[in-house]
């Protein structure tokens, strides 16, 4: 019993020991805190370099650091300011007191510097946003100064655009250079309107001035294109002819009248065909180009007017009964395709302009917007009375249709594609869309913001993509067999129309200030065209 009475006693004892014993906590029960380490106060901070570039995007001069928020974090984004180099390096980051700072090595040599804007991209991996945000970045330059300039980039730009009367939706390319003692801001426009040429309206232009002074130090156009004439182009046969109407000369607001006109592109000649007092809605040549379909519009009625070209001859189109033509089509050399509409239904007629007869080809419970004819096939656009969406339908027969698909502006490309575009809602683009006729399956899309395509051969399409962020346009070509796309020329408008033989657009421009001409017809030279910088 005794034995057993220091046995307990000694436990005890033990117990009492172990709660007297150091507070200090064995590393094996320490839990995670979920909290991020702060900067600690050390000197010393942990860095990763991600990315350096040296770019020449010169809208802002000035150093600076900015905090770009990620889903894993943040990186700091050094801009060093103007500096002439071949390549910086960061020294050392540190912290004293609540100031962190990124000391930053330039680097020079013998056989080529330029003079750009470094930045830096960085990762500091041990340190958290809401840490970093407390404290003031700074850059410490080691061995170099950021060159300074009176002229920003911005006002180079607008005095060069003063100075030379420039009108364009677009910025130029720009540099600058060292020559000698001097910094000089190097300008090269493309495809900018020259108001002092009429004659020659799009011009590219380099322009040189210096970045303290702003001395003009040299310029050039190259000169890229001729003017046609005032006015709209209405139909254009390719290499041959652009029909095209403007509003005649000496007639008032009041009294306007609307000249039709024809230009011979081989002669390089202007013909006046057709004076109207109403207004033109559109005007398309026969398959031969013997003869053109005239649709015009007075006080909400439409009329319907046939030119024998060779003749100079006009006769208006009567018809059988009550038609008001909305759309008119050539189905061959000497039928037409009108398109009328009541409150229910959209009808077809067929006007045949020898014997001036007029048939009803067929009629729908729909509203058809648009038609396209090749030989026995049309392709009807037709608006949804309920979502007021738009979607296409193809028949040869005006009873069986091939196909049912969504979209707008559809053509014939050939004798097995046709095209439409579709909006992409997610991309917020106009995609086009190539379709077989037979099975009505895809046969490719184009990842384009397309405004206009046509056809220029069997293989090959043209195409018009509207850049949104430049405010300009790209001309492509489209090589159907092998789905290739190449970029052509950067333009000032989406109505191009291409010339395979002379490898030249004709383009029909609304300018983009106050002009004695306001719609012009121009030609432009792409064997001299190139295309800008990427942006």
């Amino acid at each position: 019993m005794k034995r057993m009475l220091i046995v307990l006693a000694s436990i005890y004892l033990a117990l009492i020991l172990a709660a007297c014993a150091s507070n200090k906590v064995s590393p094996l029960i320490i839990k995670d805190s979920g909290l991020e380490p702060e900067i600690l106060e050390d000197d010393s901070i942990v860095y990763k370099i991600e990315q350096i570039i040296l770019t020449k995007g010169f809208q802002n001069l000035e150093p600076k650091v900015e905090i770009l928020k990620r889903d894993d974090g943040f990186r700091l984004l050094a801009s060093l300011g103007l500096v002439e180099t071949s390549g910086v390096n960061i020294k050392d980051i540190n912290k004293i007191n609540n100031e962190i700072n990124i000391h930053v090595e330039n680097q020079l040599n013998s056989y080529g510097n330029q003079i750009a804007i470094p930045q830096i991209l960085i990762e500091l991996p041990n340190i958290n946003l809401r840490s970093i945000e407390n404290y003031t970045l700074n850059i410490i330059n080691e061995n170099y100064q950021p060159i300074k300039v009176k002229l920003s980039a911005n006002e180079a730009i607008s005095k060069v655009n003063a100075d030379f009367q420039i009108a364009t939706n677009t910025s130029p390319d720009i540099d600058i250079i060292k020559k000698g003692d001097s910094l000089l801001w190097k300008l090269n426009y493309k495809n900018i309107l020259d108001k002092h040429n009429p004659e020659t309206p799009v011009v590219d232009m380099a322009v040189t001035i210096d970045a303290n002074t702003g001395e003009l130090i040299e310029s050039s156009k190259e000169f890229l294109s001729a003017l046609i004439d005032e006015g709209s182009i209405l139909d254009y046969i390719p290499n041959d002819y652009i029909l095209y109407m403007k509003d005649a000369k000496g007639t008032s607001d009041s009294k306007k009248s609307t000249d039709l006109w024809i230009y011979d592109i081989e002669n390089n000649t202007r013909e006046l065909i057709y004076t109207t007092n109403s207004k033109i809605i559109s005007a398309q040549f026969s398959p031969s180009l013997d003869s053109i379909s005239v649709l015009e519009s007075i006080d909400g009625a439409n009329r319907l007017y046939v030119i024998i070209k060779d003749e100079i001859k006009v006769f208006r189109a009567m018809f059988d009964s009550s038609i008001n033509p909305l759309i008119a089509r050539w189905k061959d050399e000497e039928n037409i395709y009108i398109l009328s509409k009541s409150n229910t239904t959209s009808s077809i007629y067929n006007y045949n302009i020898k014997d001036g007869t007029t048939d009803l080809v067929n009629y729908m419970y729909a509203d058809i917007t648009g038609m396209q004819i090749q030989d026995e096939d049309v392709i009807l656009t037709i608006k949804d009375e309920e979502t007021e969406e738009t979607y296409i339908q193809m028949s040869s027969n005006w009873i069986n249709y091939k196909m049912k698909s969504e979209g707008y502006s559809p053509s014939f490309i050939n004798d097995k594609l046709i095209g439409f575009l579709k909006f992409d809602e997610e991309a917020d683009i106009n995609r086009l869309f190539l379709l077989n006729m037979e099975d009505s399956k895809l046969y490719s899309s184009i990842d384009l913001n397309v405004s206009k395509y046509f056809e220029i051969d069997e293989n090959t399409l043209g195409i018009v993509s509207d850049n949104k962020n430049n405010n300009d346009y790209t001309f492509h070509k489209y090589d159907i067999e092998n789905k290739n796309l190449e970029e052509v020329a950067n333009i000032s408008s989406s109505q191009a129309y291409y010339d395979s033989e002379r490898e030249v657009l004709y383009i029909d421009l609304k300018v983009p200030f106050e002009s004695s001409k306001p719609q012009i017809i121009y030609s432009l030279n792409l064997d001299k065209k190139v295309l800008g910088n990427p942006r």
